[in-house]
């Protein structure tokens, strides 16, 4: 009977033991996979803030795509548009008396000066609007203003343009403005777009001692330079008919030579005269 007693208790241990280290072994697993699951969850929350961390701040995101930029706060602030050119806020007309208005870019025959300056409505403030220096640049006759209500209007000298006239007298478009002679022709005044004998120029009568002193300080003004390299194929004259827009005359030296360039600014002093017989 004691032998039955001693050999049961060691085989009672062992299984009490068994028992135990299984729970043992069921925690630790159970641990170790709550351990790695909490791991798992911590890295995926890391990643997912730096992704948006980084397309906040423009930092390069863990997956190699390029930061996401923020889209930009709409403005509030209207657009002004474009910024408007010389002459586009002018009006234009087809009939006298500033009457059926159309787009300056169309065919008309008037064109309001909506700010003639300090001189009103005259042809010196029609010269300045027209890119010339009014005293210097004449115009021919058929250029005109007239005061019609409060607006001041331009009579364009052919019988339509397109387009609006401010600044004309800058541009390549400016002879069929400016005011010529063609002696060869007896033609005393003509567009310089016509062929010519010589070119008008206004003057200062209060410079110089002599009318012909005060043509020469005139037609350098005119020309940007002194006339003297011209003087064998340009003088300067006085033309005495009274009917003439000025005295003051930048002409051929011989009346059937005709001059093949607007005389303003002259930029290509090495021009050939032409003959117009």
């Amino acid at each position: 009977m004691n032998d039955q007693q001693t050999g049961g208790s060691p085989s009672g241990s062992s299984g009490t033991g068994g028992g135990l280290r299984k729970v043992l072994d069921h925690w630790r697993i159970a641990l170790v996979t709550m351990v790695v699951t909490v791991i798992g969850v911590v890295v995926t929350a890391v990643g997912v803030a730096w992704a948006i961390g980084s397309d906040i701040f423009g930092l390069t995101r863990v997956d190699g795509a390029p930061p996401q930029e923020t889209p930009p706060i709409a403005s509030t602030t209207p657009d002004p548009g474009p910024s408007p050119t010389p002459g586009s806020q002018s009006e234009c007309f087809t009939q006298p008396a500033a009457q059926n208005p159309v787009a300056c870019s169309e065919d008309h025959k008037y064109e309001a000066l909506n700010d003639p300056g300090p001189d009103g409505c005259s042809i010196g403030s029609a010269t300045e609007f027209l890119g010339g220096t009014a005293g210097i640049d004449v115009l021919v006759p058929e250029v005109q203003v007239e005061t019609i209500g409060e607006t001041c209007v331009l009579t364009v000298p052919m019988e339509a343009v397109a387009g609006t006239a401010a600044g004309v007298l800058d541009t390549d478009q400016d002879a069929a403005w400016r005011a010529c002679t063609n002696a060869h022709a007896g033609k005393l005044v003509v567009p310089c777009s016509e062929p010519h004998t010589g070119e008008f120029v206004g003057w200062d009568l209060s410079s110089g001692s002599t009318p012909l002193e005060r043509c020469n300080t005139a037609a350098a003004t005119y020309l940007g330079a002194d006339p003297g390299p011209l003087d064998d194929r340009i003088r300067v004259t006085i033309e005495p008919d009274a009917d003439t827009p000025t005295p003051c005359l930048l002409s051929t030296t011989r009346t059937n030579l005709g001059i093949p360039v607007v005389l303003r600014n002259l930029s290509d002093w090495g021009f050939t005269v032409t003959s117009l017989d």
